[in-house]
């Protein structure tokens, strides 16, 4: 199967990088790069490693995109600067405190490496601020099918639920499938456990089809079920994901996300739709919440519905299941300083790492990192949320500068519109970061869309 992997990766990759070079060489083939790109943003599996450091379709889409601006003729949103000299002279003061103080030493002791002590947050960050800034790369003078580009994405998560399935057909008659979650893992984690022993989660096994972990391809499917909400009123006709016919992949879609067994998913699916309800159907809003308890009051830990929702019992259960996230709430709340400027870009860490290493659990007495793991500093502590994200490096300033001036650029669209985008960015506080990155792509292109429609 890693000669599979490899023909797999190596085939989307061509595919992709043959696209995006178009771009700079080739008139109007902006449009197709977008729509290539938006199908291939779900195949998170198929990514290759740097320098231990995991490069997918949605990570380096903002570095395309930046280039591609640069060379146009666009001129550059002045909203750009203001965040990036904000999180910018945030980090590096932070850094340099950290450093002054021997920070980095203390979790170079415990397991972290200098080179990735040292540059990774100079790299996460960065990462971090372009995902943010995508949303004023996207170029504005060029001929794009904006709802076409959305079908895209909606079709590449249609045909992942596809191969879903039959990664699930392989883990019940023991045929052969990938190594781990992702074709070629830049931390070598495939050679530690079987993906199928992996994937069996208390007798289930969960599907992750080739999009990463079943948590990321659980996140990916319900940001394609809120925009397939979006491609449905558009008025234009897309085999299976409009029509009459429409509800049936809908089903399919959501069969997937099921069988992804993610809590997290499940958690992001229930307060995006319960958003989205609440502002445009407040009595469906009503019905949902209640159906909602229905669910999460009868169904037994011995279902596949209850294997779910087991992690969603409590507010401690919760925290305990995304250690990352509560390291972030508990972070963020330490100080007032903190609170409303932050920690820089993936520094908090260094500053308050015994809120990750000391963890209280809810089965009784607290998890000590410090005994129990032999390096568990290894990798930078950063939250899965991608809201979290952003108030954890810039602090509620650095929030309101984002969303706010963000805003900004939104504000023409249609109120339904703009209670969509807030639901998906309701759903990205506790579903996988790799939705955020893909949602400020996608509002970029809807703001757009709505512009030209006035």
């Amino acid at each position: 199967m890693a000669l599979v992997a490899t023909i797999i990766n190596i085939f989307l990759w061509s595919r992709w990088t043959y696209s995006a070079s178009r771009v700079f060489f080739v008139r109007n083939s902006y449009n197709s790069f977008l729509q290539i790109s938006a199908f291939l943003f779900p195949f998170y599996s198929a990514s290759f490693a740097i320098s231990g450091f995991q490069v997918s379709f949605y990570k380096i889409m903002p570095i395309f995109l930046l280039l591609s601006f640069m060379l146009s003729k666009e001129k550059l949103n002045p909203k750009v600067l203001i965040i990036s000299v904000y999180f910018i002279l945030i980090t590096g003061i932070s850094y340099f405190y950290a450093y002054s103080s021997g920070l980095f030493d203390e979790v170079i002791a415990l397991g972290r490496n200098e080179s990735s002590a040292y540059l990774g947050p100079l790299i996460q960050g960065m990462l971090f601020l372009f995902a943010i800034l995508q949303f004023w790369f996207v170029r504005k003078n060029e001929q794009i099918d904006h709802i076409k580009i959305l079908s895209c994405y909606i079709y590449g998560c249609l045909l992942l639920v596809f191969i879903g399935y039959i990664q699930i057909f392989a883990y019940v008659t023991n045929l052969p499938w990938f190594d781990y979650w992702f074709l070629h893992d830049a931390l070598g984690r495939g050679e530690e456990e079987s993906l199928a022993s992996l994937a069996n989660d208390r007798g289930f096994y969960r599907m992750s089809s080739l999009s990463g972990e079943p948590r990321h391809f659980s996140a990916l499917l319900a940001l394609s079920l809120m925009l397939k909400q979006y491609v449905q009123d558009a008025n234009r006709d897309f085999k299976y994901i409009t029509g009459k016919n429409s509800i049936f992949s809908s089903i399919f879609i959501f069969s997937g996300f099921l069988l992804t067994i993610s809590s997290s998913g499940l958690l992001s699916i229930m307060i995006g739709f319960g958003t989205f309800l609440f502002f445009t159907r407040p009595k469906r809003f009503i019905l949902f919440s209640f159906l909602s308890f229905l669910v999460l009051l009868l169904f037994s830990e011995y279902t596949l519905i209850g294997n779910l929702l087991w992690k969603l019992s409590s507010i401690d259960m919760i925290l305990y299941a995304v250690k990352k996230d509560a390291f972030a709430l508990y972070a963020i709340t330490n100080d007032w300083l903190h609170f409303f400027i932050g920690y820089g870009t993936n520094l908090a860490d260094l500053y308050v790492k015994e809120y990750y290493l000391l963890q209280d659990s809810p089965f009784g007495g607290t998890y000590n990192r410090y005994l129990l793991e032999s390096n568990p500093m290894e990798a930078i502590i950063a939250p899965t949320s991608a809201i979290l994200q952003v108030l954890i490096n810039g602090g509620l300033i650095g929030f309101f500068l984002v969303f706010l001036l963000m805003f900004g650029d939104i504000r023409h669209c249609r109120k339904k519109t703009i209670f969509l985008m807030i639901s998906i960015l309701a759903m990205s506080l506790s579903a996988s970061t790799i939705i955020f990155p893909l949602s400020i792509i996608f509002f970029a292109i809807i703001a757009s869309y709505e512009k030209e429609c006035r």
